[in-house]
């Protein structure tokens, strides 16, 4: 990072792979920084990229911004078959990834904001759960995602996207070959992508066993399988 103002900061790429510098890079001595090895500074790519795509501190550079200017540069490309030109290219497509990446999705609880309690009862949703849907502490089953997005500017689908985590069990057991079977034909009968089955399967299969059999040990597979075959059997 260069410098950050507001929700954006101006930063550029680094590498340890220093013979891959052009002259787009200035190089740093293993002393100028916390990774203990020379790194190649890649100002020519710098770009003004959100806040929030930079999750993971590295190390600290130890130069100004006036210092990294005057360091030494890496050599020029002078033919395009420069291997470094195609290293440069993925670079740049990186920085250019990251300036344009999109907001996190919406939580559940952001799409059901300025939703009134007693609109979600009145259209079937009981109390206890949409006082917690709305603080997003439950997930939207299918059934009830169907019911609650007329109320919201977000279809059934961005609705169960939106949903919080399942657990880790259920997300592997979604995986098992006769859920990834149930699944696909769902999607067919359906005409919606395998991602939104899954997530129909996942959240109706959870909320199902949650109700029958409370927070025991469940067999997902069995559960989920079960559920999925159920809608189609509605059809």
């Amino acid at each position: 990072m260069i410098h950050a103002g507001g929700s954006t900061a101006e930063v550029a790429p680094v590498s340890v792979d220093v013979e891959l510098a052009t002259d787009d890079a200035v190089l740093l001595e293993a002393s100028e920084s916390d990774f203990d090895v020379p790194v190649a500074v890649w100002l020519g790519l710098r770009a003004a990229v959100p806040l929030r795509v930079l999750e993971r501190y590295a190390g600290t550079m130890h130069l100004n911004i006036a210092a990294l200017l005057r360091a030494p540069q890496g050599r020029p490309v002078l033919t395009p078959l420069d291997d470094r030109t195609l290293e440069v290219a993925i670079l740049g497509d990186d920085m250019d990834d990251l300036a344009t990446a999109p907001a996190a999705d919406a939580t559940l609880q952001d799409l059901l904001r300025g939703v009134a309690l007693q609109e979600l009862v009145n259209v079937g949703v009981p109390t206890q759960m949409a006082l917690a849907l709305s603080r997003g502490l439950r997930p939207l089953t299918p059934e009830l995602a169907a019911k609650v997005a007329p109320l919201t500017r977000a279809t059934p689908e961005m609705l169960l996207r939106a949903n919080p985590p399942l657990p880790t069990e259920v997300v592997r057991d979604l995986d098992s070959e006769p859920v990834r079977a149930l699944v696909s034909e769902l999607a067919r009968r359906r005409g919606i992508s395998e991602v939104d089955a899954r997530l129909m399967a996942g959240y109706g299969g959870y909320a199902l066993a949650a109700r029958e059999t409370g927070a025991g040990s469940v067999d997902w597979v069995a559960r989920i399988a079960a559920y999925v075959r159920g809608l189609l059997g509605d059809e």
